[in-house]
């Protein structure tokens, strides 16, 4: 890689740490604190699959590293969104040589059955994504029409270890109401 191309992404604000090869993003945390650990869980997980021939979707993309990886990984497809454009993805993708990949900035999940169809893709990521929404359900519901039958969706959050237990919801009889305990089983189907 250029240097030319090191001083330009090291003056951009990075929230992934991606390798570049001879270098790498800055990510969004401190100097010796463990970069991208929000998708470590992810990056286990997508390794046990096997990517070949899938048509993927990244929800919420952000700087593109794991559309980078599920591309280099096998699949011979990726769609990356994202709800606003970042001209750095594209810049990344093309330094790092990887076809493939396409980048759709400004694309909304409840516009997406109308610019991608039905039933288009194998498998789709929405990593770090859920609480940015103000009604999942629906983003679950969409995601469904998007996948082919047999597809995956997959859905994370990050864990971070926290001063106070985090609120979530379990499904305790006869409602649902707040817990610290994190939710075990969704009650539908995805």
């Amino acid at each position: 890689m250029s240097t030319d191309l090191e001083r330009r992404l090291s003056n951009e604000r990075w929230f992934h740490s991606i390798d570049m090869g001879d270098f790498a993003t800055s990510g969004r945390f401190k100097p010796g604190e463990p970069q991208n650990a929000t998708l470590y869980g992810f990056m286990d997980l997508i390794k046990e699959i096997d990517l070949s021939g899938m048509t993927v979707l990244d929800v919420g993309c952000s700087d593109g590293l794991a559309s980078f990886g599920m591309r280099a990984l096998g699949a011979s497809q990726v769609h990356s969104t994202n709800s606003f454009g970042r001209e750095k993805f594209a810049v990344v993708r093309d330094a790092l040589g990887l076809d493939g990949i396409d980048y759709h900035p400004d694309l909304q999940l409840k516009d997406m059955v109308a610019h991608f169809g039905r039933g288009q893709f194998d498998l789709i990521l929405c990593a770090g994504v859920i609480y940015h929404m103000i009604n999942p359900a629906s983003a679950f519901t969409e995601c469904r029409k998007l996948l082919k039958a047999g597809g995956y969706s997959l859905w994370k959050r990050p864990i971070i270890p926290m001063r106070s237990a985090p609120l979530s919801f379990s499904i305790p009889k006869p409602k649902w109401s707040p817990t610290p305990r994190p939710i075990r089983c969704l009650p539908w189907p995805l």
